[in-house]
């Protein structure tokens, strides 16, 4: 047999009805609660690229200078913030990897960000040496150039030719230290080249310009890769730059997509719990105060002496309270009525005994 929502008793409509509001609010607060878990999580994201960029922006500063001017009490300034990085970029894949904060594309752009923050890192370090060797060459092409510079002032060649093709040399090599330009290095290694071929040496003077050709190749060879490294490390680090901004341009959208899904969420399931409230407070209000009324209405009709049962057959099939109040009140108007028709046979017997003394008497 189906039990009818009707049949249950008072206490359990009443405990079905307000432990579904109950339910749908501790709906909203869980929902409130997996809201707060997102805004933290999409916070430690934040946090951590915010992190990882200003780590990189001070580095890429402190490196320019370095870079440009060969200071390297900038690159130790640098390398403190690239330690940073790295730090805030081992932590973030740590962090994606555990707990995935948004969809897979969130994640593959964070993991991809920590992959560029350490391939700068590795072309950093890879530009340090190259530039340390580059300054070490130079800084020895230097001395061996001022050496040169003040030998041929001091000399009494009367090869006009030769001389003019060495003072050409100072000076390509001058202009390279104030131009810092591997062509002028290049030019003056041809001009070198064409004054080996075209002149020979002894002595002092033979050794100084094999030392001053081969200290030429180094440092050019060591310029040359640096250089070439270092536009690796340019383009190395204006992708870092664009992973940065589609990183955080992508973390902004699955936070507001993540905020807009938990509060419409939240509108939705307090609209049905106050429209559930209301329904339940409604239903169940008539349900009783119509009951009610028709079990007073039909007492009081008993205490006027109407005893019929007019009871609806409906209700005394309910299986609750009212149900049984109903079936005790048409039982109570069954038996005065019973009662009645025996009194009422009883009168008409003793009217009718009454009658038959009277006759006799007569």
């Amino acid at each position: 047999m189906t039990l009818r929502w009707y049949d249950w008793k008072l206490r359990t409509k009443l405990l079905v009805c307000f432990g579904s509001i109950l339910l749908l609010f501790v709906v909203v607060g869980l929902l409130g609660y997996r809201q707060a878990l997102h805004r933290n999580a999409s916070n430690t994201v934040r946090n951590y690229s915010d992190g990882i960029e200003r780590s990189y922006l001070k580095a890429r500063f402190h490196y320019l200078y370095y870079y440009a001017l060969g200071d390297t009490t900038e690159y130790a300034t640098a390398r403190k913030y690239l330690d940073t990085l790295i730090m805030e970029v081992n932590e973030m894949e740590q962090y994606q990897l555990q707990s995935p904060f948004g969809d897979a594309d969130m994640v593959q752009l964070s993991l991809a960000l920590v992959e560029k923050g350490r391939l700068y890192n590795e072309k950093g370090n890879e530009v340090y040496v190259l530039k340390k060797q580059e300054l070490a060459s130079r800084n020895s092409l230097l001395a061996q150039y001022q050496n040169f510079y003040n030998t041929l002032r001091n000399s009494e060649s009367k090869d006009a030719a030769l001389v003019n093709r060495l003072i050409l040399l100072c000076g390509q090599l001058g202009e390279y230290f104030n131009a810092d330009d591997s062509k002028c290095l290049s030019t003056a290694q041809s001009t070198l080249e064409d004054i080996l071929g075209r002149f020979s040496f002894d002595g002092t003077r033979a050794q100084e310009l094999a030392q001053l050709r081969q200290t030429i190749r180094e440092t050019l060879e060591t310029k040359l890769a640096r250089e070439e490294l270092g536009a690796t490390f340019i383009a190395t680090s204006n992708d870092l730059t664009k992973t940065i901004e589609i990183h955080d341009a992508r973390l902004v959208s699955v936070t507001d997509g993540m905020m807009q899904e938990a509060i419409l969420g939240l509108i939705i399931t307090i609209i049905l719990a106050f429209v559930i409230s209301a329904a339940s407070l409604i239903l169940i209000t008539n349900y009783i105060v119509r009951l009610v009324k028709s079990a007073t209405a039909r007492l009081i009709g008993c205490g006027e002496g109407n005893f019929i049962n007019d009871i609806p057959k409906n209700i005394q099939t309910y299986g609750d309270e009212f149900g049984a109040m109903a079936r005790s009140i048409a039982s109570l108007v069954v038996r005065m009525q019973e009662t009645l028709t025996v009194i009422r046979h009883g009168a008409d017997e003793v009217a009718l005994a009454s009658e038959q003394l009277n006759a006799n008497s007569q």
